[in-house]
């Protein structure tokens, strides 16, 4: 497959999703092609292993039931980004409503988050707390640009937010973080 295709592959997928005789397999290509995409996108919103499972098992759901809605206008990709990042929030919403440990999330199932592997006290630790701090659209704005090297044009798309608004959220993230390192607030 040469660059630009998987997008053209993608739109065809869906398309076939609307025949009942291509439907699972054109889901499952998709599901393949994006699930490990989406559970790092949504663990780096979640931070915990049930809930980011949990988002994106949600986003291929909504595809298998939504598929007729995708329009054509990004990338599927771009749109099961936004659906996992909207299923990222809802639990966010979620939890924000049952009381929450600090460190929820920062060593379920022997994995440390952001970094696997971060010794106690380490850099790593203390950047995956700073980035825990963030507030939620920082956070994932942040994530998604420093880790996922994703482009501000791509996360307007998916976000529904404004490029220099972007931008902004992710100076103040670097800003948030910048303070918390130099302070050493852990």
């Amino acid at each position: 497959m040469l660059p630009g295709d998987e997008i053209t592959d993608d739109a065809v997928l869906i398309r076939e999703m609307a025949d009942e005789q291509l439907r699972e397999r054109a889901f499952m290509t998709l599901v393949s092609r994006y699930k490990q995409r989406v559970y790092l996108h949504v663990r780096s919103i979640l931070h915990h292993h049930d809930d980011a499972h949990d988002a994106a098992q949600n986003t291929f759901i909504k595809l298998w039931e939504k598929h007729h809605m995708f329009k054509g206008n990004s990338s599927v990709y771009t749109w099961l980004y936004r659906i996992a990042s909207n299923e990222a929030l809802t639990i966010l919403r979620k939890r924000k409503k049952m009381p929450q440990p600090f460190a929820d999330g920062m060593n379920d199932l022997g994995v440390s988050g952001l970094f696997h592997h971060a010794s106690p006290g380490s850099i790593e630790q203390k950047l995956e707390r700073a980035i825990q701090n963030l507030p939620n659209k920082q956070r994932m704005v942040f994530c998604l640009r420093y880790f996922q090297n994703i482009s501000y044009a791509e996360l307007s798309a998916f976000l529904n937010t404004s490029e220099s608004a972007l931008k902004a959220n992710y100076h103040f993230a670097l800003k948030k973080i910048e303070k918390q390192l130099k302070e050493g607030a852990f």
